[in-house]
C-alpha cells in the first residue's frame, strides 16, 4: 500500500510541483542520516577495508556481503562514485 501511494505521488504530485522523485529523496535521506553518520561511516569503512585485506592475505570472506555493501554505496550516489571512493 505504501508503495502504491509513493508511486502515485511520483506520477501525479511530483511533476505538478516540480519536486524531486520520492526515490531520489529516499536515497538522499538514507545517505545523510545513515551512511554519513560519523559512527556508522567509520565502522562501515573499517569493516570493508578489513575484509578486503583479509581476502588479499588469502582468507576466505563473504564476497556477497562486500559486493552488496559496495553496490549500496554506489546506488546511494546515483550519478557519482564519490561516496564509494
Amino acid at each position: 500500500m505504501i508503495r502504491d501511494i509513493l508511486l502515485y505521488m511520483n506520477k501525479n504530485y511530483v511533476p505538478k510541483f516540480n519536486l524531486p522523485l520520492v526515490e531520489d529523496m529516499q536515497y538522499s535521506q538514507f545517505k545523510h542520516h545513515v551512511i554519513m553518520n560519523p559512527t556508522i561511516k567509520e565502522r562501515l569503512v573499517s569493516l570493508l577495508i578489513k575484509e578486503i585485506l583479509q581476502e588479499r592475505e588469502g582468507e576466505v570472506i563473504e564476497k556477497t556481503q562486500i559486493r552488496s555493501s559496495i553496490q549500496m554505496l554506489i546506488e546511494v550516489c546515483k550519478n557519482s562514485r564519490k561516496l564509494y571512493e
